[in-house]
């Protein structure tokens, strides 16, 4: 038996699509923040 399971979208990612190509000129500072707002945190 197979259990079904709910389906639950994520958060809205147009926008960080859309701003991504616009990222290749910001400043450290201009990065942390559009990647904090849009919940992308990377591990090193």
């Amino acid at each position: 038996m197979v259990s079904a399971r709910p389906f639950t979208s994520g958060a809205p990612r147009e926008e960080f699509f859309e701003k991504m190509s616009e990222m290749g000129n910001a400043t450290d500072a201009e990065h942390a923040e559009f990647f904090d707002r849009h919940d992308q945190y990377f591990v090193d």
